[in-house]
């Protein structure tokens, strides 16, 4: 009788292996290059924090976002955007305000936007083209510029916005008069400046405000809050403002607090706060600001630029005024860029935030914006003779709100403009204001604008010129 001859442990093992790794070869996908460029985006610029990957999915279909960041098997996506929806997306976030997208991106659910829904949304701008022999070179190209804050009065500049310099006078350092000057003059002036360059070699440009003193809407803090107080009565029927001045202080924060409450669905703690602790400081920080900055994407993004300029003065770690209002003069100066990105933990939690985060997954801004921004931060280094920041654990907006792109001096970072501007951006800090020869440059009253009134430093023509050399420099390269 024939035996059969039996295959021993050790070859039954490799035909197991073979068969395993067959099976792994064949279940493998290999992801489009939409797919893992968005892969790329993520992991370089945008997640701060690894719990948000509960939040986003990149998959073979597509991305989709979740509105909770636990990782139950049986939620849906709050939204699916297919790979070949990305140029429709990128359509209506150049074509449409932001409120009109958060309708359609909650709408959305795992169907497909119905196309012929904006067959007659325009196309993206055509990327600029730089004609360096043209009379006027950057012809066709829209420039935004933000210009920082909102100045003024030193007054308000210190007790309100809390961006501005003062240090003692100091014969002995150097220092024969004292220094004082706000950071929104100081922007203003610069963006003024670089407006007139732009404008001279033929680009269009907006400002979002173009006054000291007075911000996006063109109006100050205090009518704003008048303009609350109007709105806490058109929307409650309460009108019984107190007539004495500090009565009436009172009563216009509780009407801007009591507006926050209801506009950001405040509720427990959080909207028992805003009703018993708010004061005059804590409003503008907030609600003010919230607002404000909003005004200001809006103006962006209706204005469709090609580059978009959000221009900051920085000041040194931990150098904060005293109690009588100064600072001290500090030793170190760095140049910097912020761009889109740095999303920490808790920062997908409203629908708003989840859209922003898709935005720039979904479009080429990311990349864009840091070339953008090393231009612009190595013509400071040049022209300026600032270094720029490498990295610096003793800073915590780098350590705990930060991500290093792969330029130096160029940081992701998920502030409230990076998020909300859509396009290419570069959010500049370009000096320490606090640094003692900055702060001597800085207070010198060279020049005056015709649209201004406080005078001016030769150093932020300098600081306009970066600028522009840094765009020239970007535009150059592409």
């Amino acid at each position: 009788m024939k035996h059969t001859p039996r295959l021993s442990l050790k070859v039954w093992a490799i035909c197991l292996l073979l068969a395993g790794v067959s099976l792994g070869i064949a279940c493998t996908r290999i992801p489009s290059d939409r797919e893992r460029l968005a892969q790329e985006l993520a992991a370089t610029y945008m997640v701060k924090d690894s719990v948000l990957h509960n939040q986003f999915e990149l998959t073979a279909q597509g991305l989709a976002m979740y509105d909770t960041d636990t990782l139950n098997p049986d939620r849906v996506p709050e939204a699916l955007i297919y790979w070949d929806e990305a140029p429709l997306f990128k359509r209506m976030l150049t074509a449409l305000p932001i409120d009109t997208v958060l309708k359609h991106y909650l709408g959305k659910g795992q169907s497909r936007w119905d196309a012929s829904r904006f067959s007659g949304l325009p196309e993206p701008p055509m990327p600029f083209i730089l004609d360096k022999k043209a009379q006027k070179p950057l012809s066709g190209l829209r420039v935004a510029l933000d210009p920082g804050h909102v100045g003024g009065k030193m007054d308000y500049a210190q007790y309100l916005e809390e961006k501005y310099v003062r240090i003692h006078p100091n014969p002995e350092k150097g220092l024969p008069e004292e220094i004082g000057f706000c950071e929104g003059n100081l922007a203003l002036g610069t963006a003024l400046v670089l407006a007139g360059k732009l404008r001279e070699a033929g680009a269009e440009v907006m400002l979002t405000r173009d006054k000291e003193g007075l911000n996006a809407w063109g109006g100050t803090y205090e009518r704003w809050l008048d303009d609350e107080v109007m709105r806490y009565a058109q929307r409650t029927g309460d009108r019984h403002a107190p007539e004495d001045s500090a009565g009436r202080a009172a009563w216009r924060v509780r009407c801007a607090a009591d507006n926050y409450i209801l506009d950001y669905a405040l509720t427990g703690k959080d909207a028992n706060w805003w009703r018993n602790n708010a004061t005059m400081a804590t409003v503008h920080r907030s609600p003010y600001l919230k607002a404000e900055f909003l005004e200001r994407a809006r103006r962006i993004n209706a204005f469709k630029p090609h580059v978009t300029f959000i221009i900051h003065y920085n000041v040194g770690a931990n150098n904060n005024a005293r109690d009588d209002g100064y600072r001290a003069g500090v030793p170190e100066n760095y140049c910097m860029a912020f761009i889109p990105g740095g999303f920490m933990a808790g920062e997908l939690k409203e629908p708003e935030d989840r859209l922003a985060f898709a935005a720039k997954l979904l479009t080429d801004d990311l990349p864009k914006s840091e070339q953008l921004s090393l231009k612009v931060v190595q013509a400071h280094e040049r022209l300026l003779g600032i270094p720029a920041m490498t990295w610096d654990d003793r800073l915590a907006y780098l350590k705990n709100a930060s991500l290093r792109t792969p330029s130096t001096g160029v940081f992701s970072r998920n502030l409230q403009l990076t998020r909300l501007i859509h396009g290419t951006l570069c959010f500049g800090e370009s000096l320490y204001q606090d640094n003692i020869e900055e702060a001597k440059r800085l207070n010198a009253k060279d020049f005056t604008l015709p649209e201004m009134t406080t005078p001016l430093p030769d150093r932020i023509r300098q600081v306009a010129d970066a600028y522009f050399e840094g765009l020239m420099a970007w535009l150059s390269a592409q």
